[in-house]
């Protein structure tokens, strides 16, 4: 194998290696969480409406305006690396948006001289709102509260069956 074609192997498996790394950064879903992470899951669930709170908890939130019209695939791959195995998302329009952007156009057909000229585009807007759960279930092994769904940072509920009288203290 010559010089040239080792380094052109090279270059392939790098880029390989970094073509999933960019499509996650470009994930909107991804982008604009916020929300607690946890370890990944394999597959997630779509879902129109909240799941059962005694069942899953709520994990985090994505909410953006964009120009591209996005699948179920971009909150299913956002689900997965955020450790949620629910998702609930939504789309509406949100109006549209005007934009610029540059076209090339030939001033000298003899020569093949091109300019580049600002030309207005409006593009349609989409409002996204995401839901990510996490099923009770898969449990998080760093958390004594998970199955009391408390939210982070917050004190837990006092379980009044387990509470003891003050009489019963002292009389032991």
């Amino acid at each position: 194998m010559n010089t040239s074609s080792q380094h052109g192997f090279i270059f392939f498996r790098v880029m390989l290696l970094l073509f999933p790394l960019s499509l996650a950064a470009c994930n909107p879903f991804l982008v604009n969480y916020s929300g607690e992470k946890l370890p990944k899951v394999k597959t997630v669930q779509v879902v129109m409406t909240a799941p059962d709170p005694d069942s899953v908890r709520w994990i985090g939130r994505s909410d953006f305006t964009s120009t591209r019209e996005l699948k179920d695939a971009q909150a299913i791959s956002a689900a997965k690396q955020v450790g949620a195995d629910i998702v609930e998302w939504s789309d509406k329009d949100a109006g549209t948006k005007l934009e610029w952007t540059s076209a090339p156009v030939s001033y000298n057909a003899w020569t093949g001289n091109v300019a580049s000229i600002p030309l207005p585009v409006v593009r349609s807007q989409f409002r996204y709102q995401a839901r990510f759960y996490r099923s009770k279930s898969l449990g998080d092994p760093g958390d004594v509260n998970w199955q009391k769904n408390v939210p982070p940072g917050s004190v837990p509920p006092v379980d009044e069956n387990s509470k003891e009288d003050d009489d019963t203290k002292s009389a032991s």
